[in-house]
């Protein structure tokens, strides 16, 4: 089944999936220590599923590329200061987000 791009976006926590929840109230990148290129984004403790659902609709979709897709692999909101990326794998029916890693800021 595939979804329109209109409908509304489901977030998708999955089962006891607590690696990407961080403890505090700011979103956090945390490097492995045996792998420094390796990164996981985490989500604040303190936001609410209301608050995951209303970001993921507000998001704004990616470019699939030469992806011949019906719904957008990859969506961008920023929520305080952080960009999140959320991404599918169910054909758009459910996404998951985590906070990205973003390369040092432009200079103008």
């Amino acid at each position: 089944m595939v979804v329109d791009s209109k409908s509304e976006r489901h977030y998708d926590k999955g089962e006891r999936r607590h690696k990407h929840v961080g403890r505090g109230a700011e979103p956090t990148i945390e490097f492995d220590d045996h792998d420094p290129k390796r990164w996981i984004g985490k989500c604040p403790a303190t936001l609410t599923d209301g608050d995951r659902m209303r970001l993921l609709n507000e998001a704004v979709a990616a470019s699939n590329g030469d992806r011949d897709l019906a719904v957008p692999k990859k969506v961008y909101v920023v929520h305080e200061g952080a960009i999140y990326e959320a991404q599918t794998s169910d054909h758009g029916r459910s996404y998951m987000a985590t906070p990205i890693r973003v390369s040092s800021p432009a200079t103008y």
